[in-house]
């Protein structure tokens, strides 16, 4: 029995052989039925997740993988598909699909190449990662057509030469009885793992109530995420895969993965101990409405909180450590009663691509080095609730600008109250109180089309796909990217932004780019609740 939960040597190409199926499956399934009633014949079987060690190092289960074949087939058509295939040296998405399904043996789009491998393709299938290894569990529909395909793979892929019956356990071994593969069945499912036989017997014979089946945390996840789902993951505290995650207070978490609509959804529920004051900027509040008409119409991405400013107050605590915090002291501004609690719930920022971006060098990632608005331009607002006390807070700013590092001058723009900053690598972010709606943005021309889209009331703010902007909304704090919007503008960048021989290079973003296109939308958004947090990443797909 290995010591690691790794796999090594020629074990690797076994788990390989076992587990890539699932891997892809689990990536791709969707139209889960999982809400159908079972057979009356599968209905007393224990779900496959008894399976499963509530202390594994990590758990995979796919409740059905009877549409995977049909879901498969329609991932595998995308233009993104092909695009990768070949960069792999493959001419189609199908043919690449196909030859790695012709690695395990059985051709996972063909529900009749399921059921002649002798599996119940109905009933789904599983994976955990333990300590002393990892292992495949399937529901069983033909015991002895699952152990003759199981056998032919040890036999004539792996290099077993012998076979060993113990019970309901089955071995394969080498000429030197190492082990290659071992298969225990029992009620309805069966564990193949590259371990030795009494490994696989002994993760058969899991006491229920140490299963995942059992898992109360499990369940109580699956009920905040969503019960259906088209494949689940769960990595728990006890995990090593988790690494250093004592900031996040982390005390498990559960994924659940759909596609439907043209959407593929990743939803994750985070077990936490942290505070609830801590978490509590991720807790949605109601909000009146968002001051969409200050943002730009070309904008390509979007940031949006529906949260509590002042719950900020921890975060912004420590953002302002050190010589940020002496500055507004020494500038007698209290940023917290001053600031966050002076903000109405709804904010939203916006980023579009600078015309005059030049891309010949990748730029260093800090603001002290480079100006990032020559990268991307920003426009953000926020409403008010005491406009004088906010209009109090910009006249002393110009105070605590030169401790941060920065100059700010009062102006005026658009018969608004200004403050414009500029610091070493050029214009900072500039701010403008207008009424009760606070703008800030950079460069000042944003500033200035904000300020006129505010007073004149007819901005109609950033034309993203209206489906990922009404998945933001329903997040406290949320990220959206239009992915085409995006791919539109970098086409529209003329050559020499992209530096000496920029038409070349050029050419090679958009062959990436129109190999792509299929991708329609990226939204990232996060919440919280006692005890736990949200997070969904959501990818609009263009259908085929």
């Amino acid at each position: 029995m290995s010591a690691s939960p790794y796999p090594s040597g020629r074990d690797m190409r076994t788990v390989r052989l076992l587990l890539a199926s699932l891997f892809v499956v689990s990536l791709a399934v969707a139209g889960c039925r999982c809400g159908k009633p079972a057979a009356p014949a599968a209905a007393a079987l224990p779900p496959l997740t008894a399976y499963l060690p509530v202390d594994a190092e990590g758990a995979l289960w796919v409740p059905d993988l009877a549409a995977a074949g049909a879901r498969l087939r329609a991932l595998e058509s995308l233009k993104v598909a092909s695009f990768a295939a070949q960069l792999q040296g493959h001419a189609s998405g199908q043919e690449w699909v196909g030859e790695f399904l012709g690695q395990v043996g059985v051709d996972l789009r063909v529900p009749e190449a399921l059921a002649v491998a002798g599996v119940d393709a109905g009933r789904g299938a599983a994976a955990a990662w333990t300590r002393a290894g990892a292992y495949l569990v399937v529901a069983v529909k033909d015991e002895a057509a699952l152990k003759a395909f199981v056998g032919k793979l040890a036999t004539s892929r792996l290099g077993a030469t012998a076979t060993v019956e113990d019970g309901n356990t089955t071995a394969w071994t080498r000429r030197d009885g190492s082990a290659v593969l071992a298969m225990a069945r029992v009620k309805g499912a069966a564990l193949v793992a590259a371990v030795p036989a009494a490994q696989v017997k002994a993760w058969a014979g899991l006491a229920r109530e140490r299963s995942l089946a059992a898992d109360a945390e499990f369940s109580d996840a699956r009920g905040r995420l969503g019960d259906a789902a088209d494949a689940w993951g769960r990595l728990p505290a006890s995990s090593s895969w988790v690494g250093d995650a004592g900031w996040l207070g982390f005390a498990g978490a559960t994924a659940a993965l759909r596609l439907a609509g043209g959407e593929l959804r990743l939803d994750v529920d985070v077990r936490s101990t942290l505070a609830r004051e801590e978490a509590r900027f991720l807790e949605k509040v109601a909000v009146p409405s968002l001051p969409w008409g200050a943002l730009p119409a070309d904008a390509v991405a979007v940031v949006t909180y529906g949260g509590a400013p002042e719950a900020l107050e921890a975060p912004w605590r420590d953002l302002l450590a050190g010589k940020g915090r002496e500055a507004f002291t020494a500038a007698g501004v209290d940023p917290i009663g001053g600031i966050l609690r002076n903000l109405q719930p709804g904010t939203v920022a916006s980023l579009s691509v600078a015309p005059s971006v030049q891309l010949a060098a990748s730029p260093a990632l800090d603001v002290r080095r480079t100006n990032p608005f020559r990268y991307v331009h920003l426009v953000a607002a926020a409403a008010v609730k005491d406009p004088a006390g906010a209009a109090g807070v910009m006249e002393a700013l110009p105070r605590v600008a030169p401790g941060l590092g920065a100059k700010m001058e009062r102006s005026s723009r658009a018969g608004s109250a200004a403050l414009l900053t500029q610091y070493a690598q050029g214009e900072g972010l500039h701010f403008a109180l207008s009424g009760s709606t606070l703008v800030a943005a950079s460069p000042v021309s944003r500033l200035d089309a904000a300020l006129g889209q505010v007073t004149a009331g007819a901005g109609t703010g950033p034309a993203l796909a209206p489906a990922a902007l009404a998945a933001a909304e329903k997040w406290p704090l949320a990220i959206v990217v239009d992915l085409h919007r995006l791919a539109d503008t970098v086409r529209a960048l003329p050559g020499d932004a992209w530096g000496p021989g920029g038409s070349f290079v050029k050419a090679g973003w958009v062959r990436w780019l129109d190999g792509t296109d299929d991708l329609s939308w990226l939204m990232v958004g996060a919440s919280a609740q006692p005890g736990s947090m949200q997070a969904r990443l959501v990818l609009g797909l263009k259908q085929p």
